[in-house]
């Protein structure tokens, strides 16, 4: 029996409706589908033949994990999956749909893709924290950006920085960020950042809101150690990994490297990145009236 698992935010009608499908398009004689639901996982009673999990390591020998929601919903996913070797699929029910990438209207053909074994492995890095204080613990990951930001005043921040422990620069700004090229396409794209492809094996140091206009996203190999340490006049800051955010004195020692954690995307036949940039950027598309 095929084990597959299903990772959700909240129970709709339309996740219902595309689970459902999924079960149909799927062959039920070969294929068993384990549900994890973000809200209440005792919710998911209306669906038959769905069974639930609330640990990655409640499921023995997945043959992946399927994110159903936003590309929210996919990174949540993906530090679900984290340390583990389980691909993850995205189907979109959000808005971009850059890593969620499979449209709801395909469902069948995605089926048909997985059965007749028409895809393909894509690796992700992700990206890891280490502080003088532990404020992770164990969920010290990222798929998209590691940022450092105020947290309650608009005091400017200076971001003193280094590389391989050779001083960059120092950095008056509203916050910096260190992007994967997964990340490279979200919040880093938003602050001017360039767009790196997959396969590219560099980050981004990215500022926000610089003090300064010779101040340019830098692109380096992800090899590198990147130290932070923060002066300002304020005792507590933000510290996003992704969607999770904590507070963390300016005392701390940041220290950000690759990790050695990768996560194994799955992409059908027909679908690249590429494409996804030609379709969500609308690259090519004359929209003059």
């Amino acid at each position: 029996m095929n084990i597959i698992g299903i990772y959700t935010s909240e129970i709709t009608k339309n996740i219902i409706e595309c689970i459902e499908k999924l079960q149909h398009f799927f062959s039920p004689d070969n294929y068993t589908f384990y549900l994890h639901c973000e809200e209440d996982n005792s919710i998911i009673e209306n669906i038959k033949d769905i069974n639930y999990f609330d640990t990655i390591n409640q499921l023995v020998d997945p043959l992946f994990l399927i994110s159903i929601g936003g590309d929210g919903t996919f990174i949540r996913a993906s530090h679900f999956v984290v340390k583990t070797d389980i691909p993850i699929v995205g189907i979109n029910y959000g808005r971009m749909g850059f890593l969620a990438d499979i449209p709801k209207e395909e469902l069948e053909l995605f089926a048909n893709r997985i059965i007749a074994k028409k895809y393909t492995i894509e690796e992700r890095p992700f990206i890891e924290l280490h502080s003088t204080q532990d404020i992770f613990g164990e969920k010290n990951f990222a798929l998209n950006e590691i940022t450092i930001s105020n947290k309650d005043s608009k005091h400017l921040m200076t971001f003193h920085t280094w590389i391989n422990d050779e001083h960059l620069g120092s950095f008056w700004a509203d916050g910096i960020m260190i992007s994967t090229p997964t990340g490279s396409t979200a919040y880093s794209l938003s602050l001017g950042g360039p767009i790196l492809t997959p396969s590219s094996k560099n980050l981004i140091i990215n500022t926000i809101a610089p003090h300064s206009l010779t101040v340019r996203p830098l692109v380096i190999p992800d090899d590198s150690e990147i130290r932070i340490q923060i002066e300002g006049r304020d005792k507590e800051y933000n510290l996003s990994l992704d969607t999770n955010t904590e507070s963390f004195e300016s005392s701390n020692i940041l220290r950000i490297r690759k990790s050695e954690h990768n996560l194994k995307i799955i992409k059908i036949e027909g679908k690249s990145y590429f494409n996804t940039l030609r379709n969500k950027l609308m690259w090519g598309l004359d929209v003059r009236n």
